[in-house]
């Protein structure tokens, strides 16, 4: 049996979706999810959708700052000494944390595993299964952060 395999060589950077909520009223987005959803180019924003009674947060992304309730999505190229470009980003949410009662300030850092939703058209977060971020992780805790508190 012939196979056509393919070697792995991106082995300095993850892939994984993840989206963490912060304690400085932020929504952080992994390297993984920054790749996999093309928001490393050009200007990013991100809609903000809240389902109240089932307790999910719904995220849509856009280029367009004109868009209805579009807010900045910041992101930061890393090159690491062997030349290997690793993405983070963020978004200051604060104000859509606070209308909805959610608590980001008592609490440590939060990772999520968003998923696609397609009847949505974009990420949706179910805060229900959130889990501490791991301390030892740098991707999950992005010391260039900007907290906006416009």
């Amino acid at each position: 049996m012939a196979f056509n395999f393919e070697p792995f060589l991106a082995t300095k950077g993850s892939y994984a979706e993840r989206i963490s909520i912060r304690v400085n009223g932020s929504i952080g987005f992994s390297q993984g999810l920054m790749r996999k959803r093309a928001l490393t180019e050009g200007s990013q924003f991100i809609q903000l959708f809240f389902d109240k009674e089932k307790q999910v947060i719904g995220l849509r992304f856009t280029k367009n700052p004109e868009d209805q309730g579009a807010i900045k999505l910041h992101s930061r190229k890393v090159v690491s000494k062997e030349g290997v470009e690793n993405w983070s980003g963020h978004a200051s949410v604060r104000a859509f944390f606070d209308f909805y009662n959610i608590e980001y300030e008592k609490r440590e850092r939060r990772g999520f595993r968003p998923e696609w939703d397609d009847e949505f058209g974009g990420l949706v977060v179910h805060l229900a299964n959130g889990e501490a971020a791991d301390p030892e992780d740098p991707e999950e805790d992005d010391p260039g952060v900007i907290s906006d508190t416009k």
